[in-house]
């Protein structure tokens, strides 16, 4: 059975709603709040534990993600914008500037963009319905909450409530899904435009060599 996820993560208004004691589709009477200071102390140090774990996942993700030199221009990058365009576009930034340049004079730009926008949003739509289906199908009596701040709630009661909430939950997310069904996750947003955004760059690299070299000749 999968791993219960953290449901304050995937609706965090709602459960807010709940845990402030506003209306909520639990009920006033299915919402306990708190936990004895064994178990949280317990749980802030699991928190802590897995907070470090997941910073050093993180290091060695980035280092593994962004190399030191663009793979397009294999200019050295040195700064922070660089390594936000990189993992932007997967280019420097002066790599990343040509080719958005070269999108907005061929008219294709807010197409690219929008590609990418719809892209993300399915992907995140689909991840948060696999989050809900998780929740519904490892839901108990009592079900912890993890809010924003690292902190747990506690929900206990019968669990018809909150399932139906749930479901309906569920339910719009495939409504939304089925508005982006077309959007073939398998084709990304250059491939949709029959570009390739890397190579066009590195065409234009060279041709700002040849003028350059050229310009030098003439001076010559």
């Amino acid at each position: 059975m999968a791993k219960p996820r953290k449901l304050g993560y995937i609706f965090p208004r709602r459960i807010n709603s709940a845990i402030a004691g506003e209306t909520s589709p639990f009920g006033s009477k299915f919402y306990q709040g708190g936990v004895d200071k064994n178990e949280a102390e317990e749980l802030q140090k699991k928190k802590e534990e897995e907070s470090a774990e997941r910073i050093e996942k993180q290091k060695v993700l980035a280092d593994a993600r962004s190399p030191w030199t663009c793979p397009t221009c294999t200019k050295i990058m040195r700064n922070k914008l660089d390594q936000k365009y990189y993992n932007r576009r997967g280019m420097c930034m002066d790599c990343t500037l040509k080719a958005e340049t070269y999108l907005k004079v061929k008219g294709l730009f807010d197409e690219f963009e929008k590609q990418i926008s719809l892209r993300n949003y399915k992907a995140y739509m689909i991840d948060v319905r696999e989050q809900a289906v998780d929740f519904v199908n490892n839901l108990k009596e009592e079900s912890k909450i993890v809010n924003h701040d690292g902190t747990f709630d506690t929900l206990k009661g019968d669990i018809t409530q909150v399932k139906e909430f749930m479901l309906k939950e569920i339910e719009d997310i495939d409504k939304k899904l089925e508005e982006v069904k077309d959007i073939d996750m398998n084709v990304s947003a250059e491939e949709f435009l029959g570009i390739n955004l890397k190579e066009i760059t590195k065409n234009i690299l060279m041709e700002e060599e040849k003028r350059g070299e050229h310009i030098i000749e003439q001076n010559s």
